[in-house]
């Protein structure tokens, strides 16, 4: 994995914040949603997310219903939790399945042109480059205004392992794009044991 921060030098991360594994069931039908086995992630809650879960993400709902069922979408499963001692206040992994790579590929490539809607004005901060990855997306870095005080920064970056699309959600006040890149490190995909 190399991490990189667009216009300066590469600081070397952090260590991670979060462990997360991700566990692919054996499962009849490609696009059946994936299961998240929570690591070391303090007060981790884990649930299955429909389409309409989704939508409610975004600002055009009903565009990215569309996106979903053109891709194929067939469920996804998020971990979501907290490490306030470590300064993150919410860490989020959201598994997605999709009925083939072609439409996991349509939703990423959707998502990185609207990060915004997910998580607000965001800019591009840093790239992930992750072995496993068949594709990514860069490391997104939203700045709360000045009308929510306990609102926090938050990054999102996403990649795509096959069929499945993996997202990473990390927001604290301490958190930076090296902390960002050094969980995606460690989000595993596998097989059960």
């Amino acid at each position: 994995m190399r991490w990189s921060r667009q216009g300066g030098a590469a600081h070397p991360p952090r260590p991670p914040l979060i462990l997360v594994a991700v566990v692919l069931g054996a499962c009849a039908s490609s696009a059946s949603p994936p299961s998240i086995a929570s690591g070391p992630l303090p007060s981790g809650v884990a649930r299955t997310l429909t389409a309409e879960d989704l939508a409610a993400d975004a600002v055009d709902r009903d565009a990215l219903l569309s996106v979903l069922d053109d891709a194929g979408f067939g469920g996804a499963r998020e971990l979501v939790g907290a490490d306030r001692a470590a300064g993150v206040h919410r860490a989020a992994v959201r598994t997605f399945s999709f009925g083939d790579d072609g439409g996991a590929g349509a939703y990423l490539t959707w998502l990185e042109a609207h990060v915004s809607e997910v998580i607000g004005e965001a800019d591009a901060v840093g790239s992930i480059d992750l072995d496993d990855a068949d594709e990514a997306i860069g490391i997104f870095r939203h700045e709360p205004g000045d009308c929510c005080p306990k609102a926090t920064v938050t990054y999102l970056t996403a990649w795509r392992d096959g069929h499945v699309v993996v997202t990473l959600e990390l927001a604290g006040p301490t958190v930076e794009p090296g902390d960002v890149a050094a969980a995606a490190t460690r989000v595993e995909l596998g097989s059960p044991s």
